[in-house]
């Protein structure tokens, strides 16, 4: 891999349990909000309850527009990795994870040394060659140092 670049199409991860879980809740509080408003008025909880459905709100919105953006350009160069405008050096990258739900959606994180989760820049699904794509990479973080391994990350959204 050394002296060759690598360019894959990428996009945003699709997390159905975030999209699933805030909607499920925003439901529950919805019905509760009804309730209280219909038996007795708006009280001080209620306030509550409206906060917390606008925040489950934003974070599904949040959710899924970076679910359906469009695709980003993931580059592997000779020693660093570009994902859309960000660039990050290999010697500053702790693990690659790889995540497959069961959906059968793959989903890279690039995990930073020094940091607990993945920032949600740094997190992606691949686009064309899934296969081929992750072997590249594996090649990639082979011959740049970088451990590659399976299992759940976390990432903000």
């Amino acid at each position: 891999m050394k002296g060759k670049e690598v360019v894959f199409r990428v996009k945003g991860p699709i997390n159905f349990n975030i999209l699933l879980g805030f909607l499920i809740l925003g439901v529950v509080n919805s019905f509760n909000l009804y309730n209280n408003v219909e038996y007795g008025g708006i009280a001080g909880i209620d306030y509550l309850i409206i906060a917390s459905l606008g925040l489950f709100c934003v974070v599904w919105l949040a959710a899924a527009v970076r679910a359906l953006t469009g695709p980003r350009t993931l580059r592997l160069d000779d020693g660093s990795v570009t994902l859309g405008k960000k660039k990050i050096q290999s010697s500053e990258i702790k693990e690659i994870i790889i995540h497959q739900d069961h959906w059968g959606l793959v989903t890279v994180g690039i995990l930073p040394k020094g940091k607990k989760i993945v920032h949600v820049h740094w997190s992606f699904r691949l686009i064309d060659d899934r296969v081929g794509s992750l072997k590249a990479l594996d090649t990639w973080a082979a011959s740049n140092n970088v451990d590659v391994g399976w299992g759940r990350f976390t990432s903000w959204l």
